[in-house]
């Protein structure tokens, strides 16, 4: 199989990222969309009210013309022929959608590419091997909101805003993996 060069595929990412400020106004994270759209669903199921952006700009529209008067309001809220989080599912179904693209212009169907020979040799391919990849997810889902971020969240918009706090959570993403690797290396 032939891989797009590095920098092609560097351009590709820093162009997505820089599409999404432009057209949605806020940073590109995959963590942060799954995240968001998760705590929604907690939100509702708990009961809980949650405001959408332009519920809140509406609410605070009348706040301001309650206090100040009609004169001082500002100008009427965008109302989104969106639903809320919407975006958030089309993300996810894009994510899906690219995988099965990916899936057929390859010919591959499954994740069995995706495990090596270490990884085969430790946990084998039936029950004992997706209850460590589940297990695996559970621990990265953990440290993404222990982070605040992914490493890509992190590693690409954090650092390319110079942000130290992303600095700090791609060093400890890339050290810990590091360790890890040379772990299993040394176990082999």
């Amino acid at each position: 199989m032939r891989y797009w060069p590095w920098w092609w595929s560097a351009l590709s990412l820093a162009a997505i990222a820089i599409y999404h400020w432009v057209a949605l106004g806020r940073l590109f994270a995959v963590s942060g969309r799954l995240t968001s759209l998760v705590d929604g669903v907690a939100r509702r199921i708990a009961g809980e009210p949650s405001l959408t952006a332009s519920e809140l700009g509406l609410a605070l529209e009348a706040a301001t013309a309650a206090e100040f008067g009609p004169a001082a309001s500002i100008a009427p809220a965008r109302r989104s022929v969106v639903a809320p989080g919407a975006h958030h599912l089309v993300f996810l179904a894009g994510l899906v959608a690219g995988g099965f693209v990916a899936a057929i212009s390859t010919r591959h169907f499954g994740i069995v590419g995706l495990r090596g020979e270490l990884f085969h040799r430790y946990f084998g391919d039936g029950v004992r091997a997706l209850a460590v990849l589940f297990g695996g997810g559970l621990f990265v889902g953990f440290g993404t909101r222990m982070a605040g971020g992914c490493t890509s969240g992190h590693g690409l918009t954090g650092l390319s805003r110079a942000q130290p706090g992303s600095a700090v959570a791609t060093l400890a993403f890339f050290g810990a993996a590091v360790v890890v690797a040379l772990l299993l290396r040394s176990a082999s």
